[in-house]
């Protein structure tokens, strides 16, 4: 019976020793507040000044295994960002050819980090300027508030012959 109550008691912990989907959308928020992070805003006319991102599947999020700061990228949802002061929209794929957006024109999320520090690398095409944005941000959690501690843009020229 210990055994089992102790088993209980680490699966029920398990969450408390990682980023939760609320650290992960926290640094999301911070690095869209970033002056160089606003063309990403402007990407395509078709996303009307709003962020796109695609999350692929519905979102739940299964309390099986402990979910990963991917899985919190796949399950993000318009509600995460209500309290945002950005644009941002959360898409499902099927979703963007019926609202005539192209898949180019989503933000990629790439994530990866532990409890106090995760590092976020963000990806967007910029129709008007023809390029490839790449952020990189450098993430530190400092009494329970997450602080952006690096930081990187690079663009690549993109010719674009159609979307």
């Amino acid at each position: 019976m210990k055994t089992l109550q102790t088993f209980i008691f680490v699966i029920l912990a398990l969450p408390l020793f990682g980023q939760t989907k609320a650290d992960f959308v926290a640094c999301l928020d911070l690095a869209f507040g970033q002056n160089e992070f606003l063309p990403a805003f402007d990407n395509h006319e078709a996303t009307k000044g709003n962020l796109i991102i695609v999350s692929a599947n519905s979102p739940q999020i299964s309390r099986v295994n402990t979910p990963t700061l991917n899985d919190y990228r796949n399950f993000l949802t318009d509600d995460d960002f209500s309290l945002s002061n950005h644009y941002v929209k959360i898409l499902r794929p099927d979703e963007l050819a019926s609202l005539s957006i192209p898949r180019t024109a989503a933000l990629e999320i790439f994530a990866s980090g532990n409890e106090l520090e995760m590092k976020i690398r963000l990806e967007s095409l910029v129709w008007r300027e023809n390029l490839r944005y790449t952020w990189d941000y450098s993430f530190r959690k400092v009494e329970d508030e997450w602080e952006i501690i690096g930081r990187n843009l690079n663009t690549t020229n993109v010719n674009f012959s159609s979307w």
